[in-house]
C-alpha cells in the first residue's frame, strides 16, 4: 500500500522523538477508499469522483446522437413488423431482424444510464447491460452476414458445410457466451 511520508514520532529513553518530512524515515499509509497518495508525495490526497454531468457538452453530445438513433430503430421496426408477411421480411430472418432491433433499440437506451452521479447497483448495471446488448446486437449482425455468404456461395461442397453450420440462434448463444 503506498501511502505519504508523515511526520513520525517514537518513543527512545523515554522520550518523544519527531521526524519532520525530509528526515522521516517511515510511512503512514493513506486510506485506500478516500484517499491516494502521488509517488514521492508527502500528503494524501482525496480522491475525486469523475463522471459526466447531466449538462456536460460530452453527454450533450452522446444524448444528442443517441435520441435520432433511438427513433430510427422505432420506426424501422414499427416498419418491419407492419411488412412482415413480405417476401423481402421473410428472406432477411425476421425474428433475427426483430432481435436485432431490440437489442440495438436497449444498447440507445442504456446510454442514458451513464449520466450524472452513479449509484454502485447504477454503475454494475450500466455496464452489463450496454456490454450484453451491443454483444447481441453484433452477433445478430454476423448471423445475418453468415445467411448472405450462404446465400451467394456457389461452390457445392463449400455450400453443404456452410447449410451444416448455420443455426443463427446457436451462433448467437455462442456469441454471448
Amino acid at each position: 500500500i503506498r501511502g505519504a511520508l508523515r511526520n513520525a514520532t517514537f518513543h527512545m529513553d523515554g522520550k518523544n522523538y519527531n521526524f519532520d518530512n525530509r528526515d522521516s524515515i517511515t510511512c503512514e499509509p493513506c486510506d485506500p477508499n478516500t484517499h491516494y497518495a502521488p509517488m514521492k508525495s508527502t500528503e494524501c490526497l482525496k480522491k475525486k469522483s469523475v463522471y459526466l454531468e447531466w449538462n456536460d457538452v460530452y453527454h450533450d453530445t452522446l444524448l444528442a446522437f443517441t435520441a435520432p438513433g433511438t427513433l430510427l430503430t422505432i420506426v424501422v421496426r414499427i416498419i418491419f413488423l407492419a411488412c412482415w408477411n413480405t417476401p423481402v421480411v421473410r428472406a432477411s430472418v425476421g425474428p433475427i431482424c426483430i432481435l436485432l432491433l431490440l437489442s440495438l433499440l436497449s444498447t440507445f437506451v442504456s446510454v442514458i444510464l451513464f449520466g450524472g452521479e452513479p449509484s454502485n447497483m447504477q454503475c454494475k448495471a450500466r455496464q452489463v447491460l450496454f456490454g450484453l446488448t451491443f454483444t447481441l446486437c453484433v452477433s445478430c449482425i454476423l448471423v445475418k452476414s453468415f445467411k448472405i455468404i450462404l446465400a451467394f456461395e456457389f461452390d457445392p461442397s463449400v455450400s453443404r458445410v456452410l447449410k451444416k453450420l448455420h443455426h443463427p440462434y446457436i451462433i448467437i448463444a455462442v456469441c454471448m457466451s
